[in-house]
């Protein structure tokens, strides 16, 4: 209980900065739509916030673990306020749009990554996963409400004027970060040599476990442009549905977050390793049946499956990552480097997907996404599964074998 009221300030706050992200970030890709950009045009403004992930997660993570979560939240929350100012104003120039982009992708990864290690940092092995799903459940129920407050505004509203309802979450998240509690932490000054990008990563990809995260977060990510640029293009192009439909839709990717917790107490009973997966599989499964989709009430049912599957590779995710970190005694730099890893997933999709919606149809990428998860399970199994203590096969090339 002691542990629980520590935290509740930094649960709010994750709550709440879902809340102000989901109130417009479905919406940025219908809006930049509207303002004339082609939809392979989009995506690759995209990569450049991918990118901008990738370059500054293992900084940032590391930063984090040197000079507080606090200073490092603010600073984000700073430059997710300097990102809507330029949506907002000036998203005809293709530089500054750009720009807002790789600001807002950034800043919200950076402070949502923080605020987890910060919840990490009090909470030990024993009730990680349950800590770590109430997190995330909160963090959901923010993202959940968020989307449909965002539907509520665009049907009286400029998009871009929904923007400035974000800025001000901002500002009480700024005001909120002073009273989290630091406690004793002796966070050290940082160094030059801290900060070194690829003796971080050359780190991360010579544990065995992480490396078959790396490996599966990549191509988990790969699919980060089909839900934040080209599902909301398919729901008001393909399925010919009003923009409400986009705040809506978001709202289903988020139900089943809400019981990450659920998830958490389990991965605390009976470990991570098989919920992530699972819940790979899941959201594999997803991708592949959005390509048949012809409407919206399919759409919904299809879309609340990866909200499930979705829910548990999450939550387990960062359970098992955190628990190699506490070992490693780096949890900062551990989620920071993975977070790079996985972006580069997410970089080269927005590229890749960029090109291929020039020549195929949008639903022909989800067909894509959920082929190369596939094959990300099937390879990063045996990496997640290996202990060193007793190594043993994963039980996916067990069956294989069996057969």
């Amino acid at each position: 209980m002691k542990t629980f009221r520590k935290l509740l300030l930094a649960f709010l706050m994750g709550g709440i900065l879902s809340f102000g992200i989901s109130i417009f970030v479905p919406f940025i890709a219908p809006y930049l739509s509207s303002l004339g950009f082609k939809n392979s045009t989009i995506s690759y403004m995209g990569s450049f916030g991918a990118i901008g992930i990738v370059a500054i997660s293992p900084v940032m993570g590391t930063a984090s673990d040197r000079i507080g979560r606090r200073k490092v939240i603010i600073m984000g929350l700073l430059l997710e306020i300097m990102s809507m100012l330029l949506l907002i104003n000036f998203a005809r120039s293709i530089i500054l749009a750009t720009t807002a982009m790789v600001l807002q992708i950034t800043a919200v990864f950076v402070i949502a990554l923080t605020l987890l290690s910060y919840v990490e940092d009090n909470m030990d092995k024993k009730t990680r996963g349950f800590f770590t799903g109430i997190n995330e459940s909160i963090y959901s129920i923010g993202g959940l409400i968020g989307p449909l407050v965002g539907a509520f505004l665009v049907s009286f509203l400029p998009i871009n004027q929904v923007f400035k309802y974000s800025i001000f979450v901002d500002l009480v998240l700024i005001a909120l970060s002073f009273f989290l509690d630091e406690g004793d932490s002796l966070y050290k000054k940082p160094k030059i040599g801290d900060f070194n990008f690829l003796r971080e990563i050359k780190e991360f990809w010579s544990n065995k476990n992480l490396k078959g995260m790396g490996i599966l977060g990549i191509f988990m990510h790969f699919a980060t442009p089909g839900l934040f640029i080209f599902l909301p293009l398919f729901i008001i192009q393909d399925l010919k549905a009003p923009l409400k439909y986009v705040g809506i839709m978001a709202t289903m990717a988020t139900v089943f977050s809400v019981f990450q917790f659920i998830h958490g107490w389990l991965c605390d009973k009976k470990g991570s390793e098989k919920f992530i997966i699972l819940g790979a599989s899941i959201t594999a499964t997803s991708m592949f049946l959005i390509y048949f989709v012809h409407s919206i009430s399919a759409l919904v049912l299809i879309i609340l499956i990866y909200s499930f599957g979705a829910s548990m590779w999450n939550t387990s995710a960062w359970c098992y990552m955190s628990t190699i970190g506490e070992k490693m005694k780096k949890e900062g730099q551990t989620t920071g480097s993975y977070a790079a890893f996985a972006r580069t997933g997410a970089f080269a999709s927005f590229l890749i997907s960029g090109a291929l919606v020039s020549v195929i149809e949008i639903r022909g990428l989800f067909l894509i996404y959920g082929t190369l998860k596939v094959m990300a399970i099937i390879v990063s199994t045996k990496y997640i599964f290996f202990d060193e203590r007793k190594p043993v096969r994963s039980p996916l090339f067990e069956t294989q074998n069996a057969n």
